[in-house]
């Protein structure tokens, strides 16, 4: 509660009773508290107590909030606005935003103006910036289906699947990403899932990102190699794959690639002798892949 001068422990479960806890409510009696003298918060606390509804929903909290919301800038207020797209409580990968921020406000490819504002964000307080672990007690695989009425949006640029359970979780349907009536799909990112088979042949995807994926069988049981299912790709990122031995065939038939990043590849060996296909290529990203000889 700021630079209180006393503590009284009473007062204090008071105000977290008619804060309910929430953390946001406590920042708000927190900042309209700072420095007052004691009679003060007994004043204030003994009003919210007998409303203390009225104080959660009230104009103090209220007003505090929107105060907060108008002080950003339109352009940055629609970027807090677009995390609501994501799950309530769960981390939120900085790349997964710059993929969708990139598609939604058209902005330059290397992400600079994304960064820009996610620290705008954190600096006037909306968002905080953390490094958490995942640490599910879930020990079962589970099967998720992409919905079908995916297949109806037109407008649809950006895909993100995260799973947020110990083990990875089998995507399946998703041949549905091929579909004529979402050509404009033009990002794929992927954490923590099993794929048994891509299916799917998608021209004017640009750039899929596989975090902590089992795709190997996927890409051994596809009908298409990975150069014939994305021919047009600009961006190909691996990260945290224990079992990846060597790069998907047909990778290096991708004449069009700009990036690949291999990261926390530690099984990986050598790269193969085709990667000199890649004219196009103007960034090789190899970080913590260990068992890198050559």
């Amino acid at each position: 509660m700021g630079n209180c001068p006393f503590f009284d422990e009473n007062l204090a479960k008071k105000i977290l009773r008619v804060c309910k806890g929430s953390p946001m409510a406590l920042t708000v009696v927190g900042k309209l508290l700072c420095g007052e003298p004691a009679a003060v918060w007994q004043s204030k606390v003994k009003e919210w107590d007998k409303g203390e509804s009225n104080f959660i929903s009230g104009t103090e909290l209220l007003v505090c909030l929107q105060s907060s919301l108008n002080a950003l800038d339109d352009e940055v207020k629609e970027c807090y606005l677009d995390l609501g797209s994501f799950p309530l409580n769960q981390r939120i990968l900085m790349n997964a935003l710059i993929d969708m921020w990139i598609e939604l406000h058209n902005w330059v490819e290397d992400g600079l103006s994304a960064i820009t504002y996610l620290h705008q964000l954190f600096d006037q307080n909306p968002v905080s910036l953390v490094i958490t672990s995942s640490k599910s007690s879930n020990k079962q695989i589970h099967l998720y289906t992409l919905p079908n009425f995916m297949g109806n949006m037109g407008k649809l640029k950006v895909v993100i699947v995260t799973n947020y359970g110990f083990l990875p979780a089998e995507l399946s349907n998703f041949s549905l990403l091929g579909s004529d009536t979402i050509s404009n799909l033009k990002r794929i990112r992927l954490e923590h899932v099993s794929i048994p088979s891509f299916g799917v042949q998608m021209n004017n995807l640009q750039k899929i990102s596989l975090v902590m994926c089992n795709v190997g069988q996927a890409f051994r049981n596809s009908k298409f190699q990975i150069s014939d299912a994305f021919p047009n790709l600009l961006e190909f990122e691996i990260d945290y794959r224990n079992d990846l031995l060597e790069l998907p065939d047909g990778l290096c038939d991708i004449v069009s690639l700009k990036k690949l990043n291999i990261i926390n590849c530690h099984k990986l060996s050598t790269l193969p002798e085709e990667i000199g296909k890649l004219v196009k290529l103007e960034e090789l990203r190899l970080a913590c892949c260990s068992g890198l000889s050559e």
